[in-house]
Formats: structure tokens, sequence, C-alpha cells
């Protein structure tokens, strides 16, 4: 993910490459270690890991390992056992490796109607929702965006990685955006650029 400067400890969030989980499940855990580095991830209070559902669908899973907790956030509602089981083999053979002893009976799940993840209402927006879900979740934010947003978050995205950082979440929901003649017109104030007339 880009620009964590932004957040205030980065250091307890550890954003996870989206081909760990496909990886581990098309060449197994070998193959998927090489992305956890150097670091322990049961020291990390977050990690944020992007999961591609057979190359149509985006979805987030989050491990709060301090806290025993792993969020499943899908902006489709669905219930994914698999990709939960997956996950929590991983989490098993990662904590063999380095010394740690979990175990499944102490750790909740908790469903994305749980964590009221905002739904999506068109078959495109799933990418969108899931960069969403990890910026507030990382920032420790309610999901309080919605399918309304999207076409904001879409510029906002952009406009974020031509600028190579992070803009604060100020002004992210539609209500402000409402308040604004144009979408473009409040990125250009975040950005705190003006055309020239």
């Amino acid at each position: 993910l880009l620009g964590f400067e932004i957040l205030q400890d980065t250091t307890s969030i550890f954003p996870v490459t989206t081909f760990l989980l496909t990886q581990l499940t098309y060449k197994g855990y070998l193959a998927s270690e090489r992305y956890m580095q150097q670091e322990n991830i049961f020291m990390k209070d977050m990690l944020l890991i992007p999961w591609n559902s057979c190359n149509n669908h985006w979805a987030l899973l989050v491990v709060k390992p301090k806290e025993k907790h792993i969020l499943y956030l899908d902006s489709m509602h669905p219930v994914d056992d698999k990709v939960e089981n997956l996950l929590w083999y991983f989490l098993c053979t990662y904590a063999k490796t380095v010394k740690t002893d979990i175990r499944q009976d102490e750790w909740k799940r908790y469903s994305s109607s749980m964590c009221r993840m905002p739904r999506q209402l068109n078959g495109w927006d799933c990418g969108v929702f899931t960069c969403m879900a990890a910026r507030y979740t990382a920032e420790k934010r309610q999901l309080t965006f919605s399918q309304e947003d999207m076409i904001y978050a879409r510029q906002r995205i952009r406009t974020e990685l031509l600028m190579g950082r992070l803009l604060p979440l100020d002004m992210m929901t539609s209500t402000e955006i409402q308040k604004r003649k144009s979408n473009e017109e409040l990125i250009m104030d975040m950005v705190g650029c003006r055309p020239r007339n």
C-alpha cells in the first residue's frame, strides 16, 4: 500500500502483497513465505491482506495478531470459509517458523456484516471498496463510505498514485462532495492547487 507515512504508527501495520494468498493456493507455503520479509508478523498490530477470488473479485482480510482477530471485509458480503481456512493454514505454518504458539480456539473471526462493511451495488467497484476498507481500517476509522462515494474514491486513488503519497481522509464522504461543484475541485483543494485563469 502506498504512502503509509500519513498514518501515525506505520511500524504496527503490515501491508501484505496481493500475491501472498495466490501463491499459497497454487504453490504452497514455501512460495508464499518470502512475502513476509524478515519480520515476525505476530508482533504487528495489523496485517492488511488483499484477496483476489477467481481473478474476478477483490476482498480484504485483516489480521490483528495481538487481539487475535481475523476480519473478512468483502463488499459483496459472502462468507468465504475457503480463504479464511487458507489464511489460518498460513498463520499456523508461519507461527512454527517463528516459534510462536497459536491456537485456533483463541482467535475470533468476523464477517463482513459483523464489521459493517459497506455493500457494493454493482459488479465492478470491489477493488475500490477493498482499497477504501484497507485505508479506513489502517487509520482505525469506522467504514463509513458507500457506493455513492466510489466515483470520488477512484479519482482520489488516481490522484494519490500520481502524487506518490496518501492524502488525509478528511472530506471523504459523498455528503462533503455534494457541497462542492465537482470532484475535481475537491481534489484540487486537498492537494493545494487551483487551475490558472
